[in-house]
C-alpha cells in the first residue's frame, strides 16, 4: 500500500488543485491519505515530515518566487507585457497570414523566450510567472484559448531545459553533484573506449586449439 498511497495521494493533490482548492489545503489533504495508506502516526508525521518539507520549500524558494510575482504584477499594471508582446508579434505576423501560421508564430515566441530565460539562469517556476502575462496578451491577440498557456509555459520550462547539456537549473546541478560530472556532460549509451578498466582482454585460444594448430 505504500506506493499505492503515494501515488493516490498525488493524484488527489492534482485533482483539488483543478477544482481550485488552495494548495496548501490540498497537499494536507494529500498528506493525509498518504499517512491513512501507510498506517503512519498521524501527528508524528504532520509535525515532522509534512511540516519540514513545507518549510524546506519555502525558506528555499519564497524570495524568488515573490519577486518574480512582483515583475510579473509589474509587467501587467505599467502595460509592458502589452507592449513586449506586441512588439514581437507586429515584427513576426504578416496581414495575409493564416489562423494556423499566427498560432504557430506565438507559441514558438513564447517556447523560444521561455527557454532563453530557463538557461539563462531562473528557475522553471519563476519563468511561467515572469512569462504568464505576456503569453496571455500573445494568445489573445491571435485568438487561442488561454486555458492552453500553462501548457505551452511548461514545454519552454519544465521539459528539455531542465536537464539538457549546460543548463543552470536544479535538477541539472543536482545531477551534477551526486554524479560529480560538468555541466556539458550529455548521456551516452555505451561505454567508454578510451577507459582501459573496459577494456576486454584479447581473446585467447584454448590448449586444445593451440596443440591443433
Amino acid at each position: 500500500m505504500g506506493v499505492i498511497g503515494c501515488i493516490l495521494g498525488f493524484l488527489i493533490v492534482i485533482y483539488l488543485c483543478y477544482k481550485d482548492w488552495s494548495v496548501y489545503l490540498a497537499t494536507f489533504v494529500g498528506t493525509c491519505v498518504v499517512i491513512a495508506c501507510n498506517t503512519l502516526p498521524f501527528i508524528d508525521s504532520l509535525v515532522g515530515n509534512y511540516v519540514s518539507g513545507m518549510f524546506t520549500a519555502v525558506k528555499s524558494f519564497f524570495f524568488m518566487i515573490l519577486f518574480g510575482c512582483l515583475q510579473s504584477k509589474i509587467y501587467t499594471e505599467s502595460g509592458a507585457a502589452y507592449t513586449i508582446a506586441d512588439t514581437v508579434m507586429n515584427l513576426l505576423l504578416k496581414e495575409n497570414m493564416s489562423s494556423t501560421g499566427k498560432n504557430l508564430v506565438a507559441m514558438a515566441v513564447i517556447l523560444v523566450i521561455g527557454t532563453i530565460l530557463n538557461l539563462g539562469g531562473i528557475i522553471a517556476g519563476v519563468v511561467i510567472v515572469l512569462m504568464y502575462p505576456i503569453a496571455l496578451v500573445i494568445f489573445e491577440r491571435c485568438d487561442i484559448p488561454k486555458k492552453f498557456i500553462l501548457g505551452i509555459l511548461g514545454a519552454g520550462s519544465f521539459t528539455f531545459t531542465l536537464t539538457m547539456p549546460g543548463s543552470p537549473q536544479v535538477t541539472n546541478v543536482a545531477a551534477m553533484t551526486v554524479l560529480g560530472t560538468g555541466a556539458r556532460t550529455r548521456g551516452r549509451g555505451g561505454r567508454d573506449r578510451r577507459d582501459p578498466r573496459h577494456h576486454e582482454p584479447a581473446h585467447q585460444p584454448c590448449p586444445q586449439t593451440r596443440r591443433a594448430l
